[in-house]
């Protein structure tokens, strides 16, 4: 019996695009890449996703991620990212995203998001795609110290949801380390040449397919 109704994935089961289940109020969460959940079976991240979401008055949840690539271990993951990999997993969550009116959207990343520069890319990307898009940024409970939005796995289910500055959490965290962050003119920057600079290949991304 399959517990979730949406489910992407590749034909060798390496790569989940999305996994979910539907329903008229839809939290879309986004988290860095996928472990071993699939469409018959959940793992504790996917259980503490629907019990939030449920929780908070979702009867629907769909889980997206900023890396494809299945890994139970993030140190796991390849430093180079094939681009045809990166393209088809973000032209995904975009369609979802744009799709929906407004759509929710709960960013659940933790720390992690700095052990690869293609999640930050991904993220800019993403952003950069549904500019315009009536969507509310969520993270659940208190940020990280270092002011992430917490990873699933580690939460408490008295906490709520807050809106989240997505621009600014880009322009403060996800590039760089403090001491090399760039100023509010070469984020901008950035952001308008983050698609020619990712399809024409960058250090994180691998254009072979």
């Amino acid at each position: 019996m399959n517990l979730h109704n949406i489910y992407v994935n590749d034909c060798n089961n390496k790569r989940r695009l999305a996994l979910g289940k539907s329903g008229k109020r839809m939290l879309f969460v986004i988290g860095l890449n996928p472990s071993t959940a699939t469409d018959a079976e959940a793992d504790p991240t996917i259980k503490r996703v629907e019990k939030v979401a449920n929780n908070a008055g979702f009867d629907g949840y769909l889980m997206l991620n900023l890396c494809s690539i299945r890994s139970t271990q993030i140190n796991d993951l390849p430093h180079r990212y094939q681009a045809k990999t990166f393209n088809s997993n973000l032209d995904l969550i975009v369609s979802f995203l744009i799709s929906s009116p407004s759509p929710a959207v709960w960013l659940a990343w933790g720390e992690g998001i700095l052990a690869r520069q293609f999640f930050g890319l991904t993220l800019i990307e993403m952003l950069q795609r549904v500019a315009g898009k009536q969507v509310g940024w969520l993270h659940f409970g208190p940020l990280t110290k270092a002011g992430h939005p917490r990873h699933p796995s580690r939460l408490n289910y008295l906490w709520e949801f807050s809106t989240f500055d997505i621009k600014g959490y880009i322009r403060s965290r996800v590039w760089m380390p403090s001491s090399c962050r760039p100023s509010s003119r070469v984020l901008a920057q950035r952001l308008q040449s983050a698609s020619r600079e990712l399809l024409a290949g960058s250090s994180a991304f691998n254009t072979g397919t």
